[in-house]
């Protein structure tokens, strides 16, 4: 008995002995089998090919991991199976990663008893959007930025389109225009090319981005749109005219220039023609503007400057303007002041009626106003007039009137609201070949042109007027010329005795033939008397 109880504790002891020799966390559980699966985070399926590694977390093993190859590989799926024994409570990660060692997923386990361990791992999304069949209907657009190209693709992917934007930088739009989904995974926007795109084809970029957003960006895809140049439908613009229009100057060779441009075709220089007082010059031309200086003085008085200027497109824009030139004052040298306004007195008396006869002319001694003696002559507030002012305006209050052409004469006669009665004599001298019509003063009232019925003699057109404002010359309609006449004085009525009037003779009617009745009364007496005579013989050569 006590044999077999040493013995028992014997084994006892044996077995104790080995139990702490074992390490604690080595307890033999059995094998695990480890399988699992690879989705995307939307559920879809992973396309086959990565690499599978798992690692001991705990290592309650260092540098020993007891696992062996696969025993069953079929993507999207994989089987790992123990060898020997699992570690209690140990846990293991077993990482995916694509091929391209870009993507990773990763799942855990803890190996608790042997036996089968499900790991699911999920993958990030690694499928770009899909854009195919891009389309501009039409084809082809002018850049006017009113006509029309409706662009279109088609956009596919697995987990689903966030956006899809496409650049229209190019043809003066957004960068990022956003497409929206018209059905059928087809995304569209309508676009237009602006005034100034560069003509030709511009592939127009689409980005489309996925809910992972994945965008397509290393697999661009484009949209090809052609822009054509737009039909020019806009002349030149004509601008800083110099000298300015309707300006004065005291030096006899100014500079005369001017800057044009056109934005849609161009400025064709060689139609750029440029003409002083009626004149061909031969200026300094560019594709931006003409300069002229007169190698010549010029004389004083008024001068116009007409400038012809065409585009590429065939165009024309004319831009006629004037200026004076004036004699320096006394002193010589070239003050840059204007010139004032001509100035004459009236003699009138208190009642406005003018005493002596009197003409105010302008600064350049083109135009005149003449009032003779005996005139009422009153200002804007009803009293005597006692000055008169005529000199060339600043600007025209507004643009010549249909069918007239201003060619650079134009006046304000002052003071403004001055009133006369009987009507005074305006007058205007011109140069003739600068009109290609017939010259015809003008009159701005009321916020209009009014034609006044003007006289043409030799080269000074006349009118009538009853009060002051800004007359203009224009080249206009044909008007009556009077035959050219020596200027003189108008000569003094000579009276004349006043023809006897003689009345008219009463018209004399045409007698009208009469019977002669004593006549006839005596042939019938006559014929009475022979036909009783001869009743009488008859009756009594009877009996």
């Amino acid at each position: 008995m006590n044999m077999k109880k040493n013995t028992a504790w014997q084994v006892f002891a044996v077995a104790f002995a080995l139990i702490l020799l074992m390490p604690m966390a080595s307890a033999f559980i059995g094998p695990v089998t480890v399988e699992g699966t690879v989705t995307y985070a939307n559920g879809t399926s992973v396309p086959a090919g990565w690499n599978v590694s798992m690692v001991n977390v705990d290592e309650d093993y260092p540098g020993y991991e007891p696992w062996m190859g696969t025993t069953g590989f079929y993507p999207p799926c994989w089987n790992y199976t123990v060898v020997g024994t699992a570690e209690n409570l140990s846990t293991f990660v077993i990482t995916v990663t694509d091929l391209a060692g870009v993507y990773t997923g990763s799942g855990t386990f803890t190996a608790a008893s042997f036996g089968e361990v499900i790991v699911n791992i999920t993958m990030p999304d690694m499928v770009l959007p899909s854009v195919t069949n891009p389309t501009a209907t039409p084809s082809s657009i002018p850049a006017d930025g009113t006509n029309t190209s409706q662009l279109n693709v088609t956009v596919t992917d697995d987990t689903g389109i966030e956006s899809v934007t496409i650049d229209l930088s190019t043809i003066r739009g957004s960068s990022a225009q956003i497409m929206d989904n018209i059905g059928n995974n087809v995304y569209s926007c309508t676009t237009t090319a602006g005034i100034g795109t560069t003509s030709g084809v511009h592939n127009l970029q689409v980005t489309a981005t996925d809910t992972s957003s994945n965008a397509n960006t290393n697999t661009s895809v484009y949209i090809p749109l052609n822009v054509t140049t737009p039909p020019d439908t806009t002349a030149p613009d004509i601008t800083n005219l110099n000298p300015p229009d309707g300006s004065s100057t005291t030096d006899t060779t100014p500079t005369i220039s001017a800057s044009y441009s056109d934005l849609d075709s161009g400025i064709n220089t060689s139609s750029v023609i440029l003409t002083l007082d009626g004149a061909d010059v031969t200026a300094t031309v560019t594709v931006s503007g003409v300069t002229y200086t007169p190698t010549t003085p010029l004389s004083y008085g008024m001068h116009t400057v007409k400038l012809n200027v065409s585009n590429t497109a065939g165009l024309p824009v004319t831009k006629p303007w004037s200026f004076v030139v004036t004699r320096p004052p006394s002193g010589g040298g070239k003050p840059t002041v204007t010139v004032k306004a001509g100035e004459t007195s009236v003699s009138t008396e208190a009642t406005g009626e003018v005493k002596t006869s009197v003409t105010a002319t302008s600064t350049d001694a083109k135009a005149a106003a003449t009032i003779s003696a005996g005139t009422i002559a009153k200002d804007a507030a009803g009293k005597a007039l006692t000055t008169v002012t005529v000199a060339p305006p600043t600007t025209l209050p507004d643009v010549p009137p249909a069918g007239a052409a201003y060619v650079g004469y134009a006046y304000d006669f002052g003071p403004e609201g001055a009133t006369f009665d009987p009507a005074i004599e305006i007058a205007i001298e011109f140069d003739p070949t600068k009109f290609d019509k017939t010259p015809v003063i003008y009159v701005y009232e009321a916020d209009k042109w009014v034609r006044l019925d003007t006289t043409v003699v030799d080269n000074k057109a006349i009118a009538k007027v009853t009060h002051f404002s800004t007359f203009v010359l224009f080249d206009a309609e044909e008007v009556e010329v009077t035959p050219t006449a020596e200027p003189t004085a108008e000569p003094t009525a000579v009276p004349t005795a006043a023809p006897t009037e003689v009345p008219p003779e009463e018209p004399t009617e045409e007698p009208t033939a009469k019977l002669p009745w004593g006549l006839i009364i005596g042939i019938i007496i006559a014929v009475i008397i022979v036909g009783a005579a001869a009743y009488y013989f008859y009756t009594k050569k009877k009996a």
